[in-house]
This record gives structure tokens, C-alpha cells and sequence, in this order.
């Protein structure tokens, strides 16, 4: 079962996805930023990391040693809807998340793509 769950507002093209809790580990630097094409990994947990890992890397990266993950948006900045897909734990754990999915591209935009 899939299930709306909210919206990701996007404002530099990217979106990153980590847990919270690591959050002490990121390193503010968007005042000393090197960002390019060609910047090779590891990236790290950093806003210029996630803008390296993301433009250089077919569009997604890892940042840190797991920290989160970066990928593009896509369209670039917007509003995107997020959704989860449910499994019904059959290991005895009950009904459980099963993926994340943040629709950038919706399958109707691609039929419109296609109509042209």
C-alpha cells in the first residue's frame, strides 16, 4: 500500500535523506565552498559535498561514511510529494515501511513528455 505522507520542499535541487540524529556530524561551509564538475567522491557531510555528490555522481551520492544519501531533483526546485509503501511484516513485526519514494517526476508528466 502506498501512502502520501507529506512534501519536500526543494530550493538548491537536491533533496538529502538521513537520520536526524546525525545532524551533529554536519559541517557548515557554504562560505568556503568548491563546488564543481568532475569533484570526485567521497563526498562529505557537508552542503558542498551534497552539491558535488549530487552533480557528479549520475545525479546521487552518499555523504560521510552513511551518514545521508543526496540525489537531484530533477526539475530543480518545487514542492515534491513524499510517499511510503507498506509491507505487511510477515516476519511477526507487523505492518512495517518498506521504502521511501519522493515523486519528482510523475508518470503523467512523462505521458505529456511523450505527446509532444
Amino acid at each position: 500500500m502506498r501512502k502520501l505522507i507529506g512534501h519536500v520542499n526543494v530550493d538548491a535541487g537536491m533533496v538529502m535523506v538521513g537520520d536526524p540524529c546525525y545532524l551533529t556530524r554536519w559541517k557548515i561551509n557554504r562560505d568556503t565552498m568548491d563546488i564543481g564538475e568532475g569533484r570526485p567522491g567521497p563526498y562529505t557531510y557537508t552542503y558542498e559535498g551534497a552539491c558535488n555528490g549530487s552533480m557528479n555522481s549520475d545525479q546521487g551520492a552518499e555523504l560521510g561514511n552513511g551518514d545521508a544519501i543526496v540525489v537531484r531533483s530533477g526539475y530543480g526546485d518545487g514542492t515534491y510529494p513524499a510517499f511510503v509503501e507498506y509491507t505487511d511484516g510477515k516476519d511477526g513485526w507487523g505492518r512495517r515501511v518498506k521504502c521511501l519514494i519522493v515523486e519528482f517526476v510523475s508518470d503523467d508528466a512523462d505521458e505529456d513528455d511523450d505527446e509532444v
